[in-house]
C-alpha cells in the first residue's frame, strides 16, 4: 500500500469516528430532552394533584365550619327572635293586668253607697261606665238613690235615664248610667282575680237590702 494510500485510509477511519461521536451525542441529547420533558409532565401532574387535594380540603374545612358554627348561629338566633317574642308578650301581659279594672272593689263601693230602700234589678259594664236598673217605692226615693251614688268617691257623674211606673209591682223602675273614675280601681297584676270584662254584661243582681 502506498503511502497516499495509507494517508486516505486514516483519513476515512478519522471521519467515521467524528461521525460516530457526533451521532452520540445528538442520541444523547436527545434522550436528555426527553427525560426533562417527561420530568415536567410528572411535575405538573404531581402539583395538579396536590392542588386538588388542597381545594378538597379547603372544600371540607368550608363545610365542616358552616355546620359547627353558621349551624348553631341560626340556631341560636332563632331562639333569640322566639324569646323576644315571649319577652313582648309578658310585657303586654303585664300591662294589661296592670291596667285591669277591679269591679269587685267597685260595686263593693256602690253597694256600700247604695240608698237602702233602693233594688237593684239589673246592671251592664262598659269601660268607663255602669248602668243600672233598679225599682223603688216612690220617685223621691229616685232621687234619694241617685244623690246616694253620687256620694261614691269614685262615681264622677250619674245621669238618670228613665223612670216609669211598673203597674205590676206598684213601684218606680228606673234606670242610671254611672260614670267612674277607674285609675282607683286599678288591679296589682298579683291581685286575687276579679270580675273583669271588654263587653257590656247583664246579669240578675242579689244585692237587696231594705231600711
Amino acid at each position: 500500500m502506498s503511502s497516499d494510500e495509507k494517508e486516505k485510509f486514516l483519513e476515512s477511519v478519522k471521519n467515521d469516528i467524528s461521525d460516530s461521536a457526533g451521532s452520540g451525542r445528538d442520541e444523547v441529547l436527545s434522550y436528555f430532552i426527553i427525560g426533562v420533558f417527561l420530568g415536567v409532565i410528572v411535575l405538573a401532574i404531581s402539583f395538579l394533584t396536590i392542588e386538588k387535594t388542597r381545594q378538597y380540603k379547603i372544600s371540607s374545612l368550608t363545610k365542616q365550619i358552616q355546620q359547627d358554627v353558621d349551624v348553631p348561629m341560626k340556631s341560636l338566633a332563632k331562639e333569640k327572635i322566639q324569646n323576644d317574642e315571649i319577652v313582648k308578650q309578658l310585657s303586654t301581659l303585664t300591662s294589661v293586668l296592670a291596667g285591669r279594672v277591679s269591679y269587685f272593689k267597685l260595686f263593693e263601693d256602690l253597694r256600700n253607697g247604695q240608698f237602702k230602700k233602693s233594688l237593684w234589678t239589673n246592671f251592664a259594664l262598659q269601660k268607663d261606665s255602669i248602668t243600672i236598673s233598679a225599682k223603688a217605692d216612690n220617685y223621691a226615693d229616685v232621687a234619694k238613690a241617685v244623690a246616694a251614688i253620687r256620694q261614691v268617691k269614685a262615681v264622677t257623674d250619674v245621669k238618670l235615664s228613665s223612670a216609669s211606673l211598673d203597674k205590676e209591682t206598684n213601684k218606680i223602675s228606673f234606670t242610671v248610667n254611672i260614670s267612674y273614675d277607674p285609675s282607683l280601681y286599678k288591679a296589682s297584676p298579683r291581685s286575687s282575680a276579679t270580675p273583669s270584662t271588654s263587653q257590656t254584661v247583664t246579669q240578675t243582681p242579689t244585692i237587696s237590702t231594705t231600711q
